[in-house]
């Protein structure tokens, strides 16, 4: 843990995460000693997508409408086939991370995390899916 913590602390620092303040207890993020701001997911997801690496990293990301734990969300709307994201869980938090095309195809990183919320899991679910959806229609 702590050669890894050595080794990608360098990376994040230089995309702008605060290293500081960034605590993991092991890789897997399924620790609820694990704790990560949105804001330093989307620091993390645009440094990533700066790197030569991107395009393989970003179509291993599941399709809203298409595949993966995001299959039947944002069907219908501009978001299908257009959000990439990684969706995270464990008791009373959701959180769906990635990226989404505008209708100018202006590319836009997000990061949402329902923290202890109280109400339906699939209403903290839609509001996330609505907010990407609003990132899909946006036109500058």
């Amino acid at each position: 843990m702590k050669n890894g913590r050595a080794a990608a602390y360098p990376i994040l620092s230089s995309w702008g995460v605060d290293t500081v303040r960034l605590r993991y207890a092991d890789g897997s993020g399924l620790s609820r000693q694990d704790l990560i701001t949105p804001s330093d997911i989307v620091s993390i997801l645009s440094g990533i997508s700066k790197e030569n690496g991107f395009l393989p990293f970003y179509e291993s990301l599941p399709i809203a409408g298409i595949d993966g734990t995001i299959k039947n969300r944002m069907r219908g709307t501009k978001a299908e086939s257009n959000v990439h994201a990684k969706t995270g869980s464990i008791g009373y938090v959701r959180s769906l991370s990635g990226y989404v095309f505008s209708s100018d195809g202006e590319q836009f990183v997000f990061s949402m995390i329902a923290n202890h919320y109280t109400v339906p899991t699939r209403l903290a679910e839609r509001i996330q899916d609505a907010v990407c959806v609003m990132l899909a229609d946006f036109k500058r």
